[in-house]
């Protein structure tokens, strides 16, 4: 009747960095008043970076359908890759 859901494979490393990124991109809006309107800078570099590991979390979890271990490990080396790529880009 129900379908057993692992949780691992739900809340896999893509899910949980989105999540801290949204919760980021929540701050910046509500601090904006306080910064003068600099916060923004925080929505307009997190929002792209959210559809970038959303492309990564639904391409991953396409191939390794049901390998936990696997998925868990191909998403923390593309999520490395794409921090470092992050900072290499914006942070000098």
């Amino acid at each position: 009747m129900f379908k057993e859901r692992n949780w691992l494979h739900i809340f896999s490393p893509c899910i949980i960095v989105i999540i801290f990124l949204l919760v980021g991109i929540f701050v910046s809006l509500l601090d904006m008043k306080d910064s003068g309107g600099w916060s923004l800078l925080g929505v307009i570099l997190l929002a792209p970076l959210i559809a970038v590991i959303v492309v990564i979390d639904i391409v991953t979890k396409r191939i390794a359908k049901k390998r936990i271990i696997q998925l868990w490990i191909i998403e923390i080396c593309l999520l490395t890759i794409c921090i470092f790529g992050f900072i290499q880009r914006w942070v000098r």
